[in-house]
């Protein structure tokens, strides 16, 4: 009998849980009802005696009385269920990664327990989600940002330049002295880089010796940057090696891709043009 009804109730209102409690209070109140109005009408009204309309009576004010007391179950079970349909939308904005509102905790019923424990479950799943998304976006050896996170973060960047640089001669430094010694010069190189970064900077490794900074701003800022670091990168020996870098600028047109292989052609010039060095790409000629 439960799962004929149930079965019934979701075919009826496949969408709506209210509307399924609304529909077991309706038929609750109208079948006593209507086995009443069918006793006046049959049996109360023949027996009347110059009084014909009295059972009609009857019958508007039970109806009148029925479908009052239908609006006000209505907006009773509306806001029994309001905050079920808050946590609802909350748990709808998690999935869409939106900011979700803490709900009140103030109940001490059943509803309450269930939005404590909802309240519990998103702060905790935010926290690990944000913990997640940051190691995915974080370069494992020097602790910047990987190709991911710097891609993220370019989805809200509007103007500036791009430093792309990558260590000079590195290969040799892995051949002579071992890829540990690799690693120590990336992450001494990354660390050195990153304590001169301004807050509205965007560092990041892009993989091997690579390395990319966006900095808003205008052209003077970019070259200031690019001057500053060339010289105390060569200035200061990183794990007892002499380390230079080759760099190249490019203006951020919000091409992210053409704007990479500018900086990129511009970092080989530099290279060509025997390193420890910048070019800047002039994008209206072309040409670096």
């Amino acid at each position: 009998m439960e799962a004929c009804m149930e079965a019934a109730l979701n075919r009826i209102f496949p969408k709506s849980f209210a509307y399924k409690i609304l529909f077991v209070a309706f038929l609750g109140t109208h079948i006593p009802l209507l086995a009443f109005t069918i006793y006046v009408l049959n049996f109360e009204l023949g027996s009347m005696d110059g009084g014909a309309s009295r059972p009609w009576n009857i019958f508007f004010l039970i109806l009148s009385a029925t479908l009052a007391g239908t609006l006000v179950t209505l907006y009773a079970i509306n806001k029994l269920l309001s905050p079920i349909f808050t946590i609802i939308r909350n748990i709808k904005a998690f999935d869409r990664n939106e900011p979700v509102a803490h709900m009140s905790e103030t109940r001490s019923d059943e509803i309450g327990f269930l939005i404590r424990n909802v309240n519990k479950w998103l702060a905790s799943t935010t926290v690990k989600l944000e913990t997640f998304q940051d190691e995915a976006e974080r370069d494992a050896l020097t602790g910047i940002l990987n190709r991911r996170g710097f891609m993220r973060r370019m989805n809200s960047f509007s103007t500036g330049f791009m430093l792309h640089f990558d260590i000079d001669n590195f290969k040799s430094i892995n051949d002579t002295y071992g890829h540990d010694k690799g690693d120590l010069v990336l992450k001494g190189l990354a660390e050195r880089i990153n304590s001169t970064m301004r807050e509205r900077d965007i560092f990041a490794r892009l993989g091997g010796e690579e390395f990319v900074i966006m900095v808003p701003g205008g052209f003077e800022a970019a070259v200031t940057t690019a001057e500053r670091l060339l010289d105390r990168i060569r200035l200061e020996p990183i794990s007892d090696l002499p380390i230079t870098v080759s760099m190249g600028i490019a203006e951020y047109t919000l091409d992210l891709d053409k704007t990479m292989k500018r900086a990129d052609e511009a970092t080989y010039k530099a290279k060509q043009a025997g390193k420890d060095t910048y070019v800047v790409y002039e994008a209206s000629r072309e040409q670096t």
